[in-house]
């Protein structure tokens, strides 16, 4: 091997590990690092520029991804491409409205143009990672990194604290306690992954650190959809590891999850009528889940503005315009799946749809090696019931990981993915 290739794979296993480590380094990290939230599109920019040569296989090669996921998303560059030609006066691509808290954390709001541009390098970076992927040590690389990169947001201190009825949720490198908490369950699934992979018992014993830290992060999020994610996946992995026979390990795992979650109440000392306020059925039925039933009503009030054509990416919030419940023009859809239906109209929909019908039958037939990765499926399909997630970094890397794993469902062993790349 010549020292120039050896230099680019080199450079090429460093990018990786960088782009893991800041995945999760967002706004909330900006008393770190000034400019944190600019860290991880660059290091992307500069991973695909690097393995501009890939660009043809992305081309040419069907077995990259499942063909749900290349149908949706020709469907999506098409309608966006028209969206652009028919409605390029309006968008927007100056510079970012600052917004800032009582904390001094700043806040950047994009223009539609922007948040298009952002968009389709973290769509064109999900398939590059997918390539990456097909080698076994660099999904563990990216794994291991992406875990010490998140725990770093909540050790280091960078986190910003949302308020909400005096009750403190941690948000981690993020602005949004909820999107954080999605972050966090990802990153337990890849510890979960990575847990008794080292062969060193220190290695194994950091990943054990990770995971308490983790689950402490969903806890002190107060993250509903994450709690009800994790829950659905606690009951997955029960069933299927047969759990649910063996009594006295069932009890030893909710007695665990329950200390730990006790011991941090009294340690930081958060007043537990707050927490039992916040999930009691009467809070949940008075705000409608936060004001989001108000708003999936006003989106669903006005659904012939949008079911055929959609009104194009980034754009779903004009839909309120004029609302007869009141909502705030500035809501988004607060659910994913609405959030589809609306920017791209009932074809986006069902094929967005039609992707994740075939994701849960090729989740049914994981192998175990994976199933915690792919486990991070069922936690997007949860979470994404109360929270918009496309725009941002972790859904595109979900999306890589669940397209390898399915493709190599259909087109590879286990010995062959161990050896190398799809052939």
């Amino acid at each position: 091997m010549s020292m120039e290739r050896k230099n680019s794979l080199s450079l090429n296993t460093v990018l990786l590990a960088l782009i893991g480590f800041f995945a999760t380094w967002g706004e909330g990290m900006q008393m770190v690092i000034a400019n944190a939230s600019t860290i991880y599109p660059v290091l992307i920019v500069m991973f695909m520029i690097l393995n501009f040569n890939k660009f043809y296989i992305i081309i040419n090669q069907r077995r990259i991804v499942p063909k749900e996921f290349k149908y949706l998303f020709l469907f999506i560059l098409i309608h966006t491409l028209l969206y652009i030609i028919f409605n390029f006066h309006s968008l927007g691509f100056g510079t970012d409205v600052r917004e800032a808290n009582d904390e001094g954390f700043s806040y950047a709001k994009a223009d539609s143009g922007v948040i298009i541009i952002r968009y389709f390098i973290f769509l064109l970076f999900c398939l590059y990672l997918t390539i990456a992927f097909e080698r076994e040590n660099k999904l563990r690389l990216f794994s291991l990194f992406y875990i010490i990169g998140f725990v770093g947001t909540i050790v280091l201190g960078g986190a910003f604290h949302g308020y909400e009825n005096s009750l403190i949720r941690i948000s981690g490198g993020l602005k949004d306690p909820n999107a954080m908490a999605f972050d966090a369950i990802i990153s337990f699934l890849f510890s979960l992954f990575l847990y008794k992979s080292f062969k060193s018992k220190i290695l194994n014993a950091f990943i054990v650190v990770f995971i308490i830290i983790e689950f402490l992060a969903i806890f002190l999020s107060f993250s509903r959809g994450a709690y009800l994610a994790l829950a659905i996946f606690g009951v997955i992995y029960i069933y299927r590891k047969g759990i649910i026979c063996n009594i006295w390990k069932l009890f030893l795992y909710i007695f665990l999850f329950a200390l730990i979650g006790s011991i941090a109440i009294r340690t930081i000392g958060i007043d537990t009528e707050l927490i039992a306020a916040r999930f009691s059925y009467q809070e949940i039925e008075e705000k409608k889940g936060a004001s989001r039933g108000y708003i999936w009503e006003a989106y669903l009030d006005n659904m012939d503005e949008y079911f055929i054509t959609g009104t194009g990416i980034a754009n779903s919030s004009k839909v309120l315009i004029g609302n007869k419940i009141g909502v705030s023009e500035n809501y988004e859809t607060h659910n994913l799946y609405l959030q589809f239906f609306v920017e791209y109209g009932i074809i986006g929909f069902v094929l967005y749809i039609l992707y994740w019908k075939g994701f849960l039958s090729r989740y049914r037939k994981t192998d175990n090696s994976y199933f915690f990765l792919m486990s991070m499926g069922i936690v997007l399909l949860v979470v994404t019931l109360f929270l918009n997630i496309d725009k941002g970094r972790t859904f595109w890397i979900v999306l890589s990981v669940i397209n390898f794993i399915w493709m190599n469902g259909k087109y590879k062993n286990r010995d062959t993915l161990r050896n190398g790349i799809i052939k």
